[in-house]
């Protein structure tokens, strides 16, 4: 940081409000304890990387809070944090989350977060505190621990390893990493050795690697070729094919030949005629059947007619039964019309006196009911009823009848089917046997003419001997084809244990390291000489060490003194423009002394946290080039430079 900067907090944690110019050098934040220091701390480092928007974090770098528990970190609804410089602006605002600006550091490294104070070295889990020491002392040459391609090669000089296998490596080394290429190392080392038992159907051993010869090697064949092999089978089959062509006829042989050559060829064209006649001699019959079962699966007219009747009557009951039932209820009937309005009237039998009168007109105000009416109605639904019955019974009879033939006819359609399916098949078989026959015939007297025309031939001794010489040939290529293959395995296997071993975590990495190991103890030797404490060193494990003493049986002030020579080590490397320090009252007079004095030496600009009372704060300003008191949730500035 080579300007001030203006860092603004707004109700952000225990700080109500605060503008807090930093200038570059060494800045002090001093209260009581739960003043607020650490919060200042927070904000700062939730301005300056993009990934620390929730800047509590727990000491392995996992978050200590959900995004949704961000509300914690406020005073009241919402809160923010603004830090500003010459380079750029930056603004985070809670419970938003939302993070606005370019940042101060926009020319410059980003702190890392072990240099804002974030995570704490020891809580890293081991794997990843080495994979940050790598990554951290590949910035500085002098402590990289970067493996090259010249390493790689120095690495497996001597073990007669093939180019392309060390391409290979180097290739998944560049592209994923040391663990990758150990994995696929130790995965293709298994698929040779598995690949070794497969072809040989023996255990894998590097000894017996080296002995191994398969069934059927014999010692020539260690100067063989596939195609010095392959052309002597060549030749061998051929000869043997030779033989056979040439072969001698059993006399056993030639007399069977010669008898199915003699025997008479069949009749192929009469039994051809004879599956043609076969195959229409009952066709009338079936059509005759077919024709008069479709005649008595379809109704004639008159049970059509009949159906329709039957129809039309139950319409008309139904409606007959309809007009008894409003007959019988009372209800007025229209019998015409006013002449003179146009209204329905109906026609009464009742006069003055209620005596009986012939022409009577009313309006519709219900009438009597007309019994005699009903009975013409009664007596006409009886006789449709009576009809549809009579209809019923002759669609009765009807069906009964037509499914009788129906049956009759269909039983008998199919039998005559059935024979003639049964005669075409044995006319096809006779005529297929024939043909067989006539091929059989026809290749006897072929091999009859051949028989005689050859007259002697190979022997079958001599055969014989000339297949087992083919045999042996075959075996010959076979053993040779497994023991290029087995050697190939094995070589593969040897050379991929090679790589597994170079690749392992032990292996070239640990060289590289170690090497590397020595630097950075050498700078952290520095470092805690320029402090006036005992010197701290790292263990191949990436453990902490304090004067030569495990970090876990150290007092609080000692781990505390490994800590911040780390975090010091680390942004030195990296080249941090900045570096928070929390908890620095954990040390005494001549400590705090030994810190300041290392700060400076770094030349990188500083902000750290210290419980104390406010009259002692004020007497370290020869020691700080900025000093803010935090209380009550505001912050003032006490001293800076030129006021000392």
């Amino acid at each position: 940081m080579s300007r001030t900067m203006t860092l603004s907090i707004e109700n952000f944690g225990g700080i109500e409000a605060a503008d807090m110019d930093l200038n570059p050098g060494l800045t002090l934040l001093a209260g009581a304890n739960g003043a607020g220091k650490t919060t200042v701390l927070r904000a700062l480092a939730a301005c300056i990387r993009s990934d620390t928007v929730m800047p509590i974090l727990l000491g392995d770098g996992k978050e200590a809070l959900l995004k949704k528990e961000s509300h914690l970190l406020v005073r009241g609804k919402s809160g923010s944090v603004t830090l500003t410089g010459e380079q750029g602006m930056r603004r985070v605002t809670w419970p938003a989350n939302t993070a606005k600006g370019t940042g101060p550091f926009p020319g410059q490294v980003a702190p890392s977060r072990m240099a804002l104070g974030l995570i704490d070295w020891m809580a890293i889990p081991q794997a990843a505190r080495i994979k940050v020491l790598q990554e951290t002392a590949a910035k500085d040459p002098t402590f990289s621990a970067v493996i090259t391609r010249e390493d790689l090669d120095r690495a497996v000089a001597g073990n007669r390893l093939d180019q392309g296998m060390i391409d290979w490596a180097w290739q998944v080394i560049s592209n994923n990493s040391f663990d990758v290429a150990h994995s696929e190392s130790s995965k293709h080392m298994s698929e040779s050795t598995g690949g070794w038992r497969a072809i040989t159907k023996e255990t894998f051993g590097e000894e017996k690697c080296k002995a191994y010869l398969p069934q059927g090697w014999e010692a020539d064949l260690a100067s063989a070729t596939r195609e010095g092999l392959q052309r002597d089978i060549q030749d061998k089959r051929q000869a043997v094919d030779r033989a056979i062509a040439n072969q001698a006829v059993d006399a056993a042989e030639v007399a069977r030949v010669e008898t199915l050559a003699g025997t008479p060829l069949p009749d192929i064209a009469g039994l051809e005629a004879s599956l043609a006649m076969v195959r229409t001699t009952r066709a009338a019959e079936i059509a005759n059947l077919q024709k008069l079962l479709v005649q008595w699966q379809q109704e004639p007219q008159k049970i059509i007619d009949a159906r329709v009747a039957v129809t039309a009557n139950n319409n008309r009951i139904k409606a007959i039964r309809g007009e008894i039932a409003v007959m019988r209820s009372g209800a007025p009937r229209i019998d015409g019309h006013c002449p003179g309005c146009g209204i329905p009237v109906a026609i009464q039998d009742f006069g003055p006196g209620h005596a009986p009168t012939r022409y009577g007109l009313s309006f519709l105000d219900g009438t009597q009911v007309d019994q005699a009416q009903i009975d013409a109605l009664e007596t006409e639904n009886a006789r449709l009823a009576a009809a549809t019955q009579q209809h019923n019974i002759s669609i009765t009879n009807h069906a009964r009848s037509a499914s009788e033939q129906v049956t009759r006819i269909q039983e008998e359609l199919n039998r005559e089917l059935s024979a003639q399916k049964q005669a075409v098949q044995v006319a096809e078989n006779n005529l297929h046997v024939a043909k067989r026959q006539v091929g059989e015939i026809t290749s006897a007297q072929s091999q009859l003419a051949a028989i005689r025309a050859k007259g002697g031939g190979a022997s079958a001794a001599e055969i014989a001997t000339l297949r087992q010489a083919l045999n042996r040939s075959e075996t010959r290529l076979k053993a040779w084809e497994i023991k290029q293959s087995a050697d190939r395995y094995a070589e593969d296997a040897r050379q991929f244990a090679v790589l597994k071993e170079v690749t392992a975590p032990g292996g070239l990495r640990k060289t590289k390291m170690d090497t590397a190991l020595a630097g950075l103890n050498a700078r952290c030797a520095e470092l805690s000489a320029i402090a006036n404490w005992g010197p701290v060193s790292l263990t191949a494990d990436s453990d902490l060490l304090y004067a030569g003493r495990p970090y876990v049986i150290c007092s609080a002030a000692e781990q505390y003194r490994c800590r911040v020579t780390m975090q010091v080590l680390v942004a030195s490397l990296e080249q941090s423009p900045i570096l928070l320090l929390d908890g620095t009252d954990i040390l005494d007079s001549a400590g705090r002394m030994g810190l300041v004095n290392l700060l400076r030496s770094t030349g990188i600009a500083t902000v750290l946290a210290m419980t104390a009372k406010r009259d002692y704060a004020s007497a370290l300003s020869s020691l700080f080039d900025t000093i803010f008191w935090v209380q009550g949730g505001q912050v003032t500035q006490i001293s800076t430079i030129g006021q000392q």
